[in-house]
């Protein structure tokens, strides 16, 4: 019994030795969304910044119209030293606004967006005054691989919520 308890944790262990560096690679800690022009994450102008793999959320904003404009344009990065950016329409990643309602929140809208540099969105019929965030999550995995999803955006016209 002793031995094939010492076997199984054996295997368990090493399994985990093969596990955790990979695990290392998938953390999100560097992935980001970044409004431009201060330490807030949203900025009134509604620019915004944004690097990830796998997926990313901005904070949420108050829509100020019956209509607000949210829109991307990214490339490839190679987070390998050379700072080499590709653009491509092999990767994609949807962008999806979301609405806060009191049981979370509900999906509005949704678009396809490809790192190819090329401004892309759409113009979205809203609820002035309700509280609504976004989210970008890659249709592509990433996670083995040097590349990171880079590019800037603008959500207009918002306001921040505190």
């Amino acid at each position: 019994m002793k031995k094939i308890i010492s076997i199984l944790l054996s295997s368990i262990i090493f399994v985990l030795t093969l596990v955790m560096p990979v695990s290392a690679n998938l953390s999100e800690s560097d992935e980001y969304i970044r409004f431009e022009t201060s330490n807030s994450r949203i900025e009134s102008d509604g620019s915004f910044h944004f690097y990830f793999r796998t997926k990313v959320t901005s904070d949420y904003f108050t829509a100020d119209t019956s209509q607000i404009t949210l829109m991307t344009q990214a490339h490839l990065y190679a987070q390998d030293g050379t700072g080499n950016t590709y653009t491509t329409k092999d990767v994609s990643f949807i962008v999806t606004l979301h609405q806060k309602v009191w049981y979370g929140s509900k999906a509005i809208m949704s678009y396809i967006a490809y790192p190819d540099d090329i401004y892309g969105g759409l113009t979205i019929n809203v609820t002035q005054g309700k509280k609504y965030y976004f989210e970008l999550v890659s249709q592509t995995n990433l996670d083995s691989t040097r590349y990171y999803i880079e590019g800037t955006g603008m959500v207009t016209p918002v306001t921040l919520v505190d």
